[in-house]
């Protein structure tokens, strides 16, 4: 048995904390070397202490980051709150301690897959955390900070709760998001208002946008009108036509497919493995992917390239991304039937926050990577869902009729390449799942789930 009662690669919730030393950069370059090793060392020994005290595992990132994880199979809840509490505990200390530097802390708890080798952990909960930290930590506050999303804030006692602030912003897929200050450790950076004309103040609606690529500027989204396809194209063939040899066309159980492709493929290809080391990173950062990762492509014609997951190198593949010289891209995740208690059953709502990352992903890699501005087809499937129970999130009232799903899933837009990541394609895709699930958008739709 392994860590928290978790067996080794097997699936359970994972409490991730992500932390970060702000100015860090500036702090090692122009401090004696000896400083800088004595400054880490209680820096990183705290975290540790704290989270050897809930039987956790610790971990470095990127030089001065810190990743600390706690687990359990069983309820979510109390695993929230000692993760919570370790988080809080371990910024009030390192304000205590080292008053003179600020730090981070971004946290998320997940479903993933458990190693006791922290450096092959990475999945959604630790890309997520990782985010908070190094995205919104920055935007919200000028100092130390701990940012959480909805889920683990509501899961607090009310005295904990009442130690945050709501910064009156979201995640790309609408999840509210809290932080904490610790006293005299910072301040919450008030969102800007744009004056109405005469200088009064007016509400601002949030809209999404994208985390800078590595090695580009943000995406930027504008409105767009959706065509929606009224027939589904002949996709298998398009997929054999790409990747013949792809393990998923003949995988029995459920998973889940996400495809775009320029509506005119240009004449002229690309050499996707010239761009392998953009898209790993960016790859790494933004895409729902599990762990250990795995780069696969026809070196001696050099026409396609791919990274995949998987338990080891020659093991059956999990998740496969897929990137060909005609400019399309394909996700494939086979890990939707692997999480425990989904065995059976399918939750729709879960796409939503996949479906915002992996978006997220395709903008930039078409507009940043591929400089490709034109319009392109977005495609998404569930396949081999026939016969699996519909099943609602928790904390929300089932409808009353059960469903079973007797054929795939299956939703299209075509839109410019700017509007890849809008709300209105998310929300599109997304209501299409719903109502195939045959749940009402004005209950279960992307504004309410």
């Amino acid at each position: 048995m392994g860590k928290f009662g978790i067996p080794e690669k097997q699936y359970g919730q994972i409490f991730t904390m992500k932390i970060d030393m702000a100015g860090s950069e500036i702090t090692f370059k122009n401090t004696d070397p000896n400083r800088n090793r004595e400054l880490l060392e209680k820096y990183h020994s705290l975290i540790k202490k704290e989270a050897d005290i809930r039987n956790g595992l610790v971990g470095s990132w990127q030089g001065d980051g810190g990743i600390a994880i706690l687990g359990t199979q069983e309820e979510e809840n109390e695993l929230i709150i000692h993760g919570e509490e370790m988080s809080r505990v371990i910024l009030d200390k390192l304000l205590a301690e080292i008053p003179d530097k600020r730090f981070r802390i971004g946290v998320a708890c997940e479903p993933g897959r458990f190693f006791e080798k922290i450096e092959v952990l990475p999945n959604r909960g630790f890309i997520l955390a990782a985010r908070l930290e190094s995205l919104y930590g920055k935007k919200l506050a000028n100092g130390s900070v701990l940012v959480c999303p909805a889920n683990i804030y509501s899961a607090l006692d009310k005295s904990v709760k009442q130690l945050y602030i709501d910064p009156n912003d979201t995640l790309p897929d609408g999840v509210k998001l809290y932080i904490y200050i610790p006293k005299n450790g910072g301040n919450h950076i008030l969102p800007k208002v744009p004056p109405k004309t005469g200088g009064e103040p007016v509400q601002t609606s949030s809209t999404l946008g994208s985390a800078p690529l590595v090695g580009g500027d943000n995406v930027s989204n504008g409105s767009t009108e959706i065509q929606a396809a009224s027939t589904p194209p002949d996709l298998f063939s398009l997929e054999a036509r790409l990747d013949s040899s792809d393990p998923f066309l003949k995988r029995k159980e459920l998973y889940f497919t996400y495809i775009i492709h320029p509506v005119r493929f240009p004449e002229q290809k690309i050499s996707p493995r010239s761009n392998k080391d953009l898209i790993v990173q960016n790859a790494v950062n933004l895409l729902p992917l599990g762990s250990p990762i795995f780069e696969v492509g026809d070196v001696v014609r050099n026409d396609w390239y791919g990274i995949y997951v998987a338990e080891k190198e020659d093991a059956p593949i999990i998740q496969k991304c897929m990137f060909y010289p005609n400019r399309a891209f394909i996700f494939n995740d086979g890990g939707w039937s692997l999480f425990p208690g989904w065995e059976g059953v399918f939750y729709p709502g879960a796409l939503k926050r996949p479906l915002t990352q992996i978006s997220e992903f395709a903008a930039g890699y078409y507009s940043e990577i591929l400089k490709y501005s034109d319009e392109v087809f977005i495609t998404i499937k569930f396949k081999n869902i026939a016969g699996l129970k519909r099943k609602t999130s928790p904390g929300k009232v089932p409808p009353y009729k059960a469903f079973t799903y007797d054929r795939d899933l299956f939703a299209q837009v075509r839109v410019p390449v700017k509007d890849i990541f809008s709300e209105e394609v998310l929300q599109s895709l997304y209501n299409e799942i719903i109502k195939q699930s045959n749940l009402e958008l004005d209950v279960w739709g992307w504004q309410h789930e």
